[in-house]
C-alpha cells in the first residue's frame, strides 16, 4: 500500500501540466545477468507510466529516453517520502546513487499521447 500511494504521489509532483494524471505503475526487470533493460510503450496525459526499479548506493543508473514526436519526458524519485526530484523533465540522465532502494522513473507528455522508448541501465 505504501508503495501504491508513493507511485501516485510521485507522479503528481512530475507531472505539473496535469496534476490529474493517473499513474500506471510497471516493475523494470532486467534479463539475467543484463544491467540493461529497454522498455517500449505509450503515454497520455491522462496516464503516466511509471516504472520501479531496486537499486544500491554506489551504483550508477543511466537513462535514456526518445519517443516519437519527442514530447515525452521523466523524472527520477530516489527511495522513501518527502523528497526532492533526482531529476525532473528530461530525456537523458545518470548519476552514481546515494542510497539503497526502490527508484521510480515516471514518464509523461504534456498533452495527447506518444508512443517512447525507454533505456534503464544500472551498472
Amino acid at each position: 500500500m505504501r508503495r501504491a500511494f508513493a507511485v501516485v504521489i510521485i507522479t503528481l509532483l512530475l507531472c505539473a501540466t496535469n496534476a490529474g494524471a493517473q499513474c500506471e505503475s510497471k516493475r523494470v526487470k532486467f534479463q539475467r545477468g543484463a544491467a540493461t533493460a529497454a522498455l517500449r510503450g505509450k503515454v497520455t496525459a491522462a496516464r503516466a507510466v511509471c516504472y520501479e526499479l531496486r537499486a544500491r548506493a554506489g551504483q550508477k543508473m543511466s537513462v535514456r529516453l526518445t519517443s516519437t514526436g519527442k514530447k515525452v519526458r521523466f523524472g527520477v524519485m530516489p527511495p522513501g517520502f518527502d523528497r526532492e526530484p533526482l531529476a525532473e523533465n528530461v530525456t537523458n540522465w545518470e548519476a552514481v546513487l546515494e542510497e539503497d532502494g526502490d527508484y521510480a522513473i515516471s514518464i509523461t507528455v504534456p498533452k495527447g499521447s506518444d508512443f517512447y522508448t525507454f533505456e534503464v541501465a544500472i551498472q
